[in-house]
């Protein structure tokens, strides 16, 4: 249908074109803007917070940008905490973003009343300027001047840098903290395995005793809510254990469907092999009669020729295994022994 516009027509589209550019300008959009503004909801830690944004689905995870807090088991931790809540809990903050990290979370500096969130905490002494990552010179003279006037964590002689405290807390704890993560997996407990995540978001490509990391224990027990929360902080879907196998071929090995089209549409390689026995997802799938399980995989472009090490293809695999039903689908897509 075709409208007929008239004689104030040019300025009626004229309204509507600022009408539409006044929305955009409000509604924010972190994942493509270079900033919004929203109300922080939650202080994680001195230097992560949660801003709630209109039109988000959920509250956006910021790390401040230029700076590190001390941790929480760390003195000065939960005091930068409250130096930080002080400043932002409840209220509207503007978040410039600068970039997402590896943890898929928004790196921006956050002004709050005119203030630079990132700058305060530095000149109170509760945040070393992360030269690591920053080489912003105000954020340098200002951890120059909290040192000289020994402010904050700076009036103990030997104050731990927190990337130096994560590193030897990892060192040290070993497996027993990998273990607590694992738990959280295998218990599909997702509030208690996004608090470890918050706090420790390095673990999330760790390996735990037996050489898997935390997406592959997921993969075999079938979380895939779990598995889902790993992949957005940050878990390498393609990582493999010491015998070569990745997320994709523990799911495909116990039958979750589900998990193996969540791993591929993340980027899971189908035919990878691993490094033992030089099989792939599909054929573990057939060996083991997941049905279904090998359906998908063809679907999404397994080779149903790639051959292991004794020489077999994964039709090869499903007869010696008499998995008849995996077999017939093989034999539907055209695979030949």
């Amino acid at each position: 249908m075709a409208f007929q516009v008239g004689p104030g027509g040019k300025v009626f589209t004229r309204i509507l074109l600022i009408l539409s550019l006044m929305l955009l300008w409000f509604t924010c959009e972190p994942a493509f803007s270079e900033s919004f503004t929203g109300r922080c909801d939650e202080v994680i830690d001195g230097d992560t917070i949660l801003v709630f944004c209109q039109g988000q689905s959920g509250d956006v995870e910021v790390r401040l940008e230029g700076v590190d807090c001390p941790e929480k088991g760390q003195p000065f931790g939960t005091r930068a905490k409250k130096f930080t809540a002080g400043m932002v809990l409840s209220q509207n903050v503007t978040v410039n973003i600068v970039t997402h990290d590896r943890y898929k979370r928004t790196v921006a500096r956050v002004i709050v009343k005119g203030k630079d969130l990132s700058l305060e905490l530095v000149k109170a002494g509760l945040a070393w300027h992360y030269r690591h990552y920053s080489k912003d010179p105000e954020l340098a003279r200002a951890e120059e001047d909290a040192r000289a006037k020994k402010l904050g964590l700076w009036a103990m002689a030997d104050a731990e840098a927190p990337w130096d405290y994560r590193h030897q807390k990892v060192t040290i704890r070993g497996y027993e903290e990998i273990d607590d993560f694992v738990s959280a997996v295998r218990e599909n407990n997702l509030s208690k395995l996004k608090e470890l995540l918050t706090f420790n978001p390095e673990m999330v490509n760790e390996k735990d005793r037996n050489g898997k990391t935390l997406l592959q224990s997921a993969s075999v027990q079938g979380n895939q809510k779990a598995a889902e929360l790993l992949i957005a902080k940050g878990a390498d879907v393609k990582a493999a254990d010491s015998r070569g196998w990745t997320a994709l071929h523990y799911a495909a090995s116990y039958g979750q469907k589900g998990l193996v089209l969540l791993l591929i549409s993340k980027g899971a390689k189908v035919n990878q092999k691993d490094t033992k026995s030089g099989k792939t997802p599909l054929h573990w799938a057939a060996s083991r009669g997941a049905a279904e399980v090998v359906e998908v995989l063809l679907s999404k472009g397994a080779d149903s020729a790639i051959r292991d090490r004794e020489g077999r293809t994964p039709l090869g695999c499903a007869l010696r295994s008499r998995k008849k039903d995996a077999a017939e689908i093989l034999r539907k897509y055209g695979a030949r022994e």
